[in-house]
């Protein structure tokens, strides 16, 4: 089974709260695709459902090393909110500011409305 198929199974398990299988198939996806920042930050989505912060900071550091993950909203804010639950809170707030200059940017501002566009069937 490729990336996609194993990064889909993850999104079904997540959606039926799933968790750890969930984020057992995204590492499958992981595996098989050269750690894609996408596929990181749904991995620590799960692990954020389960309280794992430190696996949370860790996927999310990963996600932000990555060159197309170095302005991943997702990867900046689930890492800001990692810190915070470990309580590193100057750590936390730059991770969570960087996260907002990020969201207000007009690319990603663009981007959001390209996407909500597509699920309205507008695109």
């Amino acid at each position: 089974m490729g990336a996609s198929r194993f990064r889909e199974e993850g999104r079904i398990l997540f959606r039926e709260g799933e968790w750890e299988k969930a984020a057992e198939s995204f590492t499958k996806a992981i595996e098989a695709s050269c750690k894609l920042p996408v596929l990181l930050t749904n991995r620590a989505l799960c692990n954020q459902k389960l309280e794992r912060w430190e696996l949370v900071e860790k996927d999310a550091r990963e996600a932000i090393e990555h060159p197309e993950g170095s302005t991943s909203v997702k990867a900046h804010y689930l890492l800001g909110k990692a810190l915070l639950e470990q309580k590193k809170f100057g750590q936390a707030m730059e991770s969570l500011l960087k996260a907002m200059s990020l969201s207000s940017s007009p690319d990603f501002k663009s981007y959001r409305r390209t996407r909500r566009s597509r699920r309205a069937g507008w695109g």
